[in-house]
């Protein structure tokens, strides 16, 4: 999901991912591609995906073997751009993720979660949304 996002984000500034891993030239290194409207692929053999224990997405910005590719991948507007766009799909997977109880709050590792209503709470509707 975190990944359709961020291809979706870095797709609606103009950036486009390279489809070649799905070419027979590219041998062993062929991958799956489970999204080519936004460029996911899958490949879970690579190293520092392999052991996560959690989901993980790893972006590819660019390649630096290609001198002109390297010189724009450097450029403080390519860094604020793809900034941004990670910016915005972390902040969409946020808040489809959004806990369904707004007063309940992640606590610290080992310590019991402490949950206080407020003092109008059951004048409160159940079901509210706040738009952004």
């Amino acid at each position: 999901m975190f990944g359709q996002l961020l291809g979706d984000q870095l797709k609606a500034r103009g950036l486009q991912y390279t489809p070649h891993y799905i070419e027979k030239f590219m041998g062993h290194r062929q991958r799956l591609l489970v999204d080519a409207k936004v460029g996911v692929y899958r490949y879970d053999q690579l190293i520092v995906l392999r052991t996560t224990q959690m989901p993980a997405v790893l972006l590819e910005a660019g390649s630096i073997i290609n001198r002109d590719e390297e010189l724009v991948m450097n450029s403080p507007e390519r860094q604020s751009l793809i900034g941004a766009a990670v910016t915005d799909a972390v902040e969409g997977f946020c808040a489809i993720r959004r806990p369904r109880n707004p007063d309940r709050v992640a606590s610290p590792a080992g310590a019991a979660a402490k949950q206080t209503p407020s003092p109008d709470a059951t004048a409160q509707p159940a079901n509210t949304a706040t738009a952004r």
